[in-house]
């Protein structure tokens, strides 16, 4: 009798974790945003990506000016780009919420990046769906990443 009562807590527990969670929010939405972020960043639109952009984890790392002076200095270094293909993308579930990460191979007249796009809905919130991190790796980019 004592197992047949820890069962039924434990079923009524997950049910009733699992009816509390936010509904997922589609792949397309947060690629949607991932790629609107990453056009406004390699073509200088940053008040515009910033929007798009979780203010308060995003800007831990760096100031809205050390961002923008991070990316103009890969502009400077890498020259303009000539073209963005999405490489790879992925959504999954953890226990604080669903992580949704888009990687862009960026083409640039003097050579490549790689970007790293993360997006993050968070457990029981019906929050808009908010870029969490960015992250730019390159050959020729270790000198201004340690720079920032």
């Amino acid at each position: 009798m004592k197992n047949l009562a820890r069962v039924f807590i434990v079923c009524l527990t997950s049910f009733s974790l699992w009816s509390c969670q936010a509904p997922a929010i589609p792949k397309d939405v947060a690629k949607d945003i991932s790629d609107s972020f990453i056009k406004a960043t390699t073509s200088g639109k940053y008040p515009e990506a910033f929007k798009l952009v979780n203010q308060k984890e995003f800007f831990t790392a760096r100031s809205d000016d050390q961002w923008i002076a991070y990316y103009d200095a890969i502009s400077k270094e890498l020259g303009p780009v000539v073209s963005i293909k999405l490489s790879h993308e992925q959504a999954d579930d953890r226990f604080s919420g669903r992580f949704y990460t888009y990687v862009y191979s960026i083409k640039h007249e003097n050579g490549f990046t790689k970007e790293i796009v993360t997006l993050v809905q968070e457990i029981n919130s019906n929050a808009d769906l908010k870029i969490f991190a960015h992250r730019v790796e390159g050959g020729k980019l270790r000198k201004i990443n340690q720079m920032f």
